[in-house]
């Protein structure tokens, strides 16, 4: 299958030229420092993303807003972050076509993508990875890095390219459970709704047909993701290593991996920071497996200065 190359050549050719390992920064901040930026995640009343299967905060004083210059970052984050971050990845941009630094609080697994952003023309660099906090606290979390690289626009990835919108809801019992085709889950829902029923069952879980959850589907539905969805990420049949899929990534279908090449599986630790291109593909762990319910930390994408 032909690469995608969705930057302009001069672009392609910077971003190939600094293509590096992974790095990872251990004491990247101190106990205090973690302490300090969960705080403020965790007293916050507004996201910029907010659904049942997550949520996002921006680094500035107000959560929702999407301020990607660092200037207008809260001032402790600011303090913290900026020194650390031009220490290890040299003096950065963020401009307003990229997606926005942010925390995020994750309930479900991160699924197959890269974080390559929309402009062809963003000479894009690092993005980094700050975990501050697993619960339960002696449960693991991981991020798993391929070596294989894209070069299209921010694409979520599967081998059958019929990834619709995602979502994660709780069933009638509280469990959560993740819901792939946001599109048909509604669609049967409102069958269910004009029939007058209180309940739904949808692939053997049964959910509670409350406003609150009518409301969040429709929201779900109409709002537009960020990312692509795409199959071209896959070059040949060659299944990927079953101990290493059965370990780490059995919240996707294996032929999602055929042909890709393992690098890290980085077991997430406080205060640390992984750093890695951002045209490498990558994708979190599935943690419950490993009986983590929730996991937070900070993501920051950078870009070079042309």
């Amino acid at each position: 299958m032909n690469q995608v190359i969705f930057f302009k050549k001069k672009v392609y050719l910077q971003i190939k030229s600094k293509e590096s390992p992974p790095k990872i920064i251990k004491r990247f901040i101190t106990k205090e420092e973690v302490k300090l930026l969960l705080n403020i995640e965790k007293n916050s009343k507004k996201y910029f993303v907010d659904r049942p299967d997550g949520k996002k905060r921006s680094l500035s004083s107000d959560g929702s807003s999407t301020d990607r210059d660092y200037r207008k970052w809260n001032k402790i984050i600011r303090k913290i972050l900026v020194p650390k971050l031009k220490k290890y990845i040299g003096d950065f941009t963020i401009p307003k076509t990229e997606f926005p630094p942010h925390y995020f609080t994750a309930i479900h697994p991160t699924r197959l993508h890269v974080d390559t952003g929309r402009d062809p023309n963003m000479f894009i660099g690092k993005q980094i990875l700050i975990p501050l906090e697993i619960q339960p606290k002696k449960s693991e979390a991981h991020t798993i890095l391929f070596k294989d690289r894209w070069y299209g626009p921010a694409s979520n990835f599967e081998y059958s390219n019929n990834q619709k919108k995602f979502t994660a809801l709780k069933n009638i019992s509280g469990k959560l459970c993740f819901i792939k085709n946001v599109t048909d889950f509604k669609k049967k829902m409102q069958n269910y709704i004009q029939n007058g029923k209180k309940h739904f069952l949808y692939k053997d879980e049964i959910f509670f047909l409350s406003n609150e959850l009518v409301s969040t589907i429709k929201k779900v539905a109409k709002n537009e993701r960020y990312n692509s969805n795409s199959n071209k990420h896959i070059k040949s049949n060659r299944t990927i290593n079953t101990n290493f899929y059965k370990k780490y990534l059995t919240h996707h279908s294996i032929k999602d991996f055929n042909g890709l090449t393992p690098e890290l599986a980085y077991k997430w630790k406080v205060g640390e920071a992984l750093i890695w291109d951002r045209s490498q593909l990558h994708c979190s762990d599935d943690f419950g497996n490993t009986n983590a319910s929730t996991k937070t930390a900070i993501a920051v994408f950078t870009n070079y200065k042309n």
